[in-house]
Formats: structure tokens, sequence, C-alpha cells
């Protein structure tokens, strides 16, 4: 059931660059998508038990992940740097926060 609903994280990506970053996807992609999550559940079909706190924790999962990845995008495109650039950025952020973990 994780892996299949999981498989609809493009989706919520796809959703929150939209309203983060005004992009827009052409058809063949959005179509290209919904294939994919067709096909995900299809062969999940089997799998999927109701429960209701499964749901909510993978599609907590996505929104979350989405969000990050839109973030990420619009962060890279407006400073310029690549995904190096960010981890390094990232890891020195993180430092600031956690400087006990890191010796």
């Amino acid at each position: 059931m994780y892996t299949t609903l999981r498989r609809t994280t493009v989706v919520f990506t796809m959703i929150m660059e939209y309203f983060l970053a005004g992009q827009r996807y052409t058809s063949p992609i959005v179509g290209s998508v919904g294939l994919i999550v067709f096909g995900a559940v299809i062969a999940g079909a089997r799998y999927l038990s109701f429960d209701f706190y499964g749901y909510v924790v993978v599609f907590m999962a996505n929104i979350t992940t989405a969000i990050y990845l839109a973030t990420i995008s619009r962060i890279g495109k407006s400073t310029g740097l690549n995904s190096f650039g960010l981890m390094w950025c990232n890891g020195k952020f993180d430092r600031l926060w956690f400087p006990d973990f890191i010796r």
C-alpha cells in the first residue's frame, strides 16, 4: 500500500510547483504522469486495504515531499545554485542548528 500511494508524489509535486513557482506542464507530461499513477494503482490494487491512519501518513509524506521539492526547485532557479550548491548550503545551515551532533 505504501509504495503504491507514494507513486502519487509526482502529482503532488506538479501541483505544488504550479502554486509555488508557476510551473506549467505540457499535456504529454501530464498524461505520462497520469499513466504512471494509473499503473501503480493497478499494480497495487490487491494490497490497498483501507487503513485511515496509513492513508493520512502516506499523503502527509507526499505533501511534505512535494513542498520540499518545489521549494528546492524555486530556490535553485532564483539563486542559480545547482544541486550540490544547495546541499552545501543546507549542510552549513544545519550545522548552525545542530552543532553538538557534529564533531
